[in-house]
């Protein structure tokens, strides 16, 4: 039963998000006006920045977590979590500071389409408060998880993201003013933050949650090639917005964001799903438990990855269209039909690698993983830079295709490694 559960629990936390927004979206663009709502997706996609930083602190803290559930203290497990709320701090720290300096640097030549200097330095000073607060939440959620305590951080992020909207939509009908939103999210994100943390020490009987800088080399091992990744799909995920605002404008910003909005389903709500893979899977191989079967578990995740990636890509493809109308009205939809289709291709293509790659961090081969990663997104980076002028928002469509065909083809030596050394390991458990 756990095993069914855990998989809804990451599949609820992601897709509640995406479902609130979806259904507030079509206000929050019709009162705000395209121009204001492509300033409140720049804010968003620079919060995103931070992902990179995400995505190494929170595979080190899963990591350590899981693999070492059972074998230590409680103690233990709190010094762990000390130097990764030092590592958070550190690391957000930094790069809100990076952030500020490129807003405020880049006020009148980048972002010059996307409004006055004056209110692009204002999305870069939310944005580096939001960003820095996102790196210690992260944290919090990456150790419950890494306790595979999965329904309770769906729970956590469930009801935090429903006040976020909920906070927003009453903002804008109260003032349609954007940086009256921007207070309102970083207030409810500070409020959620301190939530968490008061949750996870008593669930855990924490006695401090004072981070610990110098057990930051405990976590760097494990984080350093998560941040390499976290570059590489930062690339993918975020880099086209900004180049797209940049180079198109807050109006374009605007329409390429709602068909995203659309298509990168096909890819999170699979993720979501098979994200439960990485902590099982270091979880047991750590452990040596001679009953556990890699191969057993590669074949019905891969083959469930698959089937679940198309029959969301085909939806998309079929009602892509009439989704978006009467979503958002005729006039807004108009602009995004076109782009949604390519985006859907482009998410299936990625979307398909999900299940093998949660099974290789939970394997340890983080390494191969970022380095992959990390090769795609400078190559999407480069192609989306020479098709965005070219195509206009199509050529964005074929950078993120030609990102998911380099991953896809660069996970197969791993996938064929995978499958004999499962089949191995199936064979001497049998035997």
């Amino acid at each position: 039963m756990r095993r069914i559960i855990a998989p809804v629990w990451s599949v609820l936390e992601y897709g509640w998000y995406p479902l609130i927004a979806f259904i507030s979206t079509p206000y929050l663009l019709h009162t705000l006006g395209p121009d204001k709502y492509g300033q409140l997706i720049l804010l968003v996609a620079t919060i995103g920045f931070g992902g990179f930083l995400n995505g190494g602190t929170g595979a080190a803290v899963i990591k350590l977590v899981s693999a070492n559930q059972g074998r230590i203290t409680s103690r233990s497990i709190q010094k762990i979590l000390s130097g990764s709320l030092a590592m958070a701090i550190a690391g957000g720290l930094v790069l809100s500071i990076i952030v500020l300096l490129i807003f405020f640097a880049g006020s009148i030549s980048f972002f010059e389409k996307m409004g006055s200097p004056a209110q692009i330095r204002y999305i870069g000073i939310f944005a580096g408060l939001l960003i820095f607060i996102e790196q210690i939440d992260n944290v919090f959620s990456s150790f419950l998880k890494g306790q595979e305590k999965f329904s309770l951080a769906a729970q956590l992020e469930i009801v935090s993201k429903s006040i976020q909207i909920i906070g927003s939509v009453l903002t804008v009908t109260i003032s349609k003013n954007i940086n009256y939103l921007f207070s309102t999210l970083v207030l409810i994100a500070l409020i959620r933050l301190i939530f968490k943390a008061y949750i996870t020490s008593k669930k855990f009987h924490f006695a401090s949650l004072q981070p610990d800088f110098r057990r930051l080399n405990d976590v760097l091992a494990y984080a350093k090639w998560g941040w390499v990744q976290g570059i590489g799909g930062m690339f993918f995920g975020l880099a086209d917005r900004m180049l797209v605002g940049s180079l198109l404008g807050a109006s374009s910003l605007t329409h390429y964001s709602v068909a995203t909005q659309l298509a990168q389903q096909i890819h999170g709500l699979s993720a979501s799903a098979f994200s439960v893979l990485f902590p099982k899977v270091s979880r047991q191989i750590e452990s040596g438990n001679g009953f556990f079967s890699l191969w057993d578990l590669s074949k019905i995740a891969l083959v469930s990855n698959l089937a679940i990636t198309s029959i969301l890509a085909c939806s998309l493809l079929i009602f892509g269209n009439e989704i978006l109308y009467y979503w958002l009205g005729s006039e807004e939809a108009k602009a995004s039909t076109q782009i949604l289709w390519y985006l859907t291709i482009a998410y299936w293509i990625l979307g398909a690698n999900v299940a093998l790659h949660f099974i290789l961090l939970g394997m340890g081969k983080m390494r191969y993983i970022a380095l992959l990663n990390l090769v795609a997104g400078i190559i999407f980076v480069i192609t989306a830079f020479i098709f965005l002028p070219i195509l206009g928002l199509i050529g964005a469509a074929y950078a993120r295709m030609i990102y998911g065909t380099i991953t896809l083809i660069g996970l197969m030596p791993i996938y064929r490694f995978l499958i004999k050394e499962a089949r191995q390991e199936s064979s001497i458990y049998k035997g």
